[in-house]
């Protein structure tokens, strides 16, 4: 165990370093890049684009870690409602277990294990997609301060801005959302699928034996 708790603090120290070294050098890139646009009297848009990207990536990057962190979650509350066990049999002898059957994927669903890699799990999906929508920042400032054109498509009766701004926004909107979907998708079933194997295989007698138990008959059904 204590070789355990070293092994994972050593991890973790790693992480923190690798995570530092990494903000530092992306922060480092800003700042040249700052200088050369500050020297060409452009410093104040330079700071406009950073601001624009940096809150983009915190609302897809938070929206998205929420969403994914529930959503496994809720496969634990699926897998522990499955594990539940009749407290009685139907004909109203009450059931003692003797044994606790315990699987190691049973064991990693209800430890904190499986909450660590869903906040990573989480964590990766937010940063892909964080990363990919935070250049499409100038696609929602265009949204948010359209200008209308005064020409009119005459086919669909909409104003050209329509075409220019709003449509190249709900796209933006749509494919991240879909984008979302996808690995949502993928990382719920890939759980599902580890749970349903691992049932299969415990029933062609792969995983530990089934729990002992000792039925009473209760007295009142005895008449006793």
């Amino acid at each position: 165990m204590a070789k355990e708790q070293k092994s994972n603090r050593g991890l973790a120290r790693i992480a923190i370093i690798i995570i530092v070294l990494s903000i530092l050098s992306v922060l480092v890139g800003l700042y040249t890049e700052w200088l050369w646009f500050d020297s060409l009297n452009y410093g104040q848009i330079f700071t406009t684009i950073i601001f624009n990207k940096v809150g983009l990536y915190l609302l897809i990057f938070v929206v998205t870690f929420i969403i994914f962190y529930i959503n496994l979650n809720l496969t634990r509350r699926h897998h522990a409602q499955k594990d539940e066990r009749p407290a009685e049999t139907e004909e109203g002898r009450e059931i003692i277990y003797l044994e606790e059957e315990r699987t190691p994927w049973r064991s990693f669903m209800q430890g904190r294990n499986s909450t660590l890699v869903f906040l990573g799990i989480s964590l990766l999906a937010a940063l892909i997609l964080s990363s990919a929508a935070a250049d499409k920042w100038i696609v929602v400032q265009q949204y948010f301060n359209r200008v209308t054109t005064g020409i009119i498509d005459p086919i669909f009766n909409k104003n050209l801005s329509f075409y220019f701004f709003n449509l190249s926004f709900y796209h933006f909107i749509y494919d991240t959302l879909m984008s979302l979907l996808l690995l949502l998708t993928v990382a719920v079933v890939v759980v599902y699928l580890i749970d349903a194997s691992l049932e299969v295989f415990s029933g062609s007698g792969i995983s530990s034996p089934s729990p002992r138990v000792m039925c009473f008959t209760d007295n009142r059904h005895t008449g006793a």
